[in-house]
C-alpha cells in the first residue's frame, strides 16, 4: 500500500504490538482484539469502516480507483463481504499458499496502470 500511496494520504498503524494504544481507536471503542480481527481504517471525515468498505476507502485513499471501485459496489456487497470474510479468517494461510500474492499482483498491475495515466495525462498537457 505504501508503494500506491503517492500522494501520503495513508497512516498505517500496527496493532499488533504488545502495549499498543491509539486515541482514535480508543475514542471509538475499538478495542485490539477487534482491530486484529478486521481491517479498520478512518476515513478523512473520521468515520471508522471496516470489513469490505474498509477495502474500498483504503484502495480509494491509494488512488486505485478500479479495485476500490469493485470493493465498494453495493451490487457486489454480498461477494465482496463473503471474500473479505475468507481473507480476514485465513489471512495467515493465503500468504503462505502464495493466494495473497497472486493479490498483490493484480494491485501492482493497477498500480501501474494508475501511473501509466498520470504520465500521458502530464504529456498531453
Amino acid at each position: 500500500m505504501k508503494r500506491a500511496d503517492t500522494d501520503g494520504r495513508l497512516r498505517l498503524v500496527d496493532c499488533s504490538t504488545d502495549g499498543f494504544g491509539d486515541g482514535d481507536a480508543a475514542a471509538a471503542n475499538l478495542s485490539q482484539t477487534e482491530l486484529m480481527q478486521a481491517l479498520h481504517i478512518r476515513s478523512d471525515d473520521g468515520a471508522w469502516h471496516s470489513g469490505p468498505e474498509a477495502f474500498a476507502q483504503l484502495y480509494r485513499a491509494a488512488g486505485l480507483h478500479g479495485i476500490a471501485r469493485i470493493w465498494g459496489t453495493h451490487r457486489l456487497r454480498w461477494l465482496t463481504t463473503l471474500a473479505y470474510r475468507m481473507i480476514a479468517r485465513y489471512r495467515g494461510a493465503l500468504r503462505r499458499s502464495g493466494l495473497g500474492f497472486a493479490y498483490l499482483k493484480i494491485v501492482d498491475a493497477e498500480i501501474e496502470r494508475r501511473e501509466r495515466r498520470r504520465k500521458r495525462d502530464q504529456a498531453a498537457t
